[in-house]
C-alpha cells in the first residue's frame, strides 16, 4: 500500500533487487478520483461516476481506449460504466463493476486477461466470471475473489502464484485455487486471499500466502 495523505501520495515499490521510488505531489486531494491504481508505467483512476480514466504508457493497449498512443492526460477507458474497483499489473489492468462483471485489457503474453488466449487487447474484454466482488494484479498474473468466497487466478505462473500446485509460463483461463474466500491481494510474483472459516467469526481466520517465493523456496503460512 502506498502512504496517503491530502497533499502527496509516496509509493516506493521493490522488484527483485531494484528499488523504483515515485512521487506524486498534488495540492489538494483530486475530487475527481475515488481510486487510484498504478502499473509499471500505467495510472488508472476511478472517478465517483463510476467511469475509468488512465494515462500513462499504452504499448500493450493497457489504457483501453482502443489506441496504442501514450497519453500524457487521462483519457477514459472505452465501454467502462458503473465500475467499483479497479487493478493495475505491470502492463495489464482490471476493473469490476457494481453487477460483478470482471473486465481485463492490456498485454496478454501469459494470459493474464483470461481470455483462453494470449493476444493482447487495447480495449476491455469482459471475463467469464460472474459476480466478482475484489480484484487484485500482480505483475503479469490476475487474482479474483467471486461472491461465494472462489478465488481464481491466472497468468503467468513460473513462481506458482496461480496457487494450482504447479508452474507454468501461463494459465489463460481463469483457475479455482481456493474456496471460502473472503479477500485477494498480489505481489509481483505471489499471491495471497484471507479466508473465513465459516464459523461465523467477525473476522479472518487466517491468512493464506498461496505461493512466495522466499530465498528460492516455496513456503505456505
Amino acid at each position: 500500500m502506498c502512504p496517503e495523505t491530502r497533499t502527496r501520495i509516496v509509493c516506493t515499490a521493490w522488484y527483485r533487487s531494484f528499488a523504483v521510488l515515485a512521487l506524486v505531489v498534488f495540492t489538494a486531494a483530486p475530487s475527481w478520483a475515488q481510486t487510484i491504481a498504478g502499473g509499471d508505467r500505467h495510472t488508472l483512476i476511478l472517478k465517483p461516476d463510476g467511469t475509468v480514466w488512465a494515462m500513462g504508457d499504452n504499448f500493450y493497449g493497457q489504457l483501453g481506449d482502443a489506441t496504442n498512443t501514450q497519453r500524457l492526460t487521462p483519457v477514459q477507458v472505452s465501454g467502462l460504466s458503473d465500475v467499483v474497483a479497479v487493478a493495475a499489473g505491470a502492463n495489464h489492468s482490471m476493473a469490476v463493476t457494481s453487477t460483478g462483471d470482471l473486465y481485463l485489457w492490456g498485454r496478454n503474453a501469459n494470459g493474464q486477461l483470461g481470455t483462453g488466449g494470449t493476444t493482447h487487447s487495447n480495449s476491455p474484454v469482459q471475463s467469464s466470471l460472474t459476480d466478482v466482488v475484489a480484484i487484485a494484479a500482480g505483475h503479469n498474473h490476475s487474482v479474483a475473489l467471486q461472491s461465494d468466497g472462489d478465488v481464481y487466478a491466472w497468468g503467468l505462473n513460473l513462481n506458482g502464484q496461480v496457487g494450482n500446485g504447479s508452474t507454468s509460463t501461463g494459465e489463460v483461463s481463469p483457475v479455482l485455487v481456493a474456496t471460502g474466500g473472503a479477500a485477494v491481494a498480489a505481489g509481483g510474483l505471489h499471491s495471497v486471499f484471507v479466508k473465513t472459516d465459516g464459523t461465523g467469526r467477525a473476522g479472518p481466520s487466517a491468512v493464506l500466502l498461496q505461493r512466495i517465493q522466499m530465498s528460492g523456496q516455496k513456503r505456505a503460512i
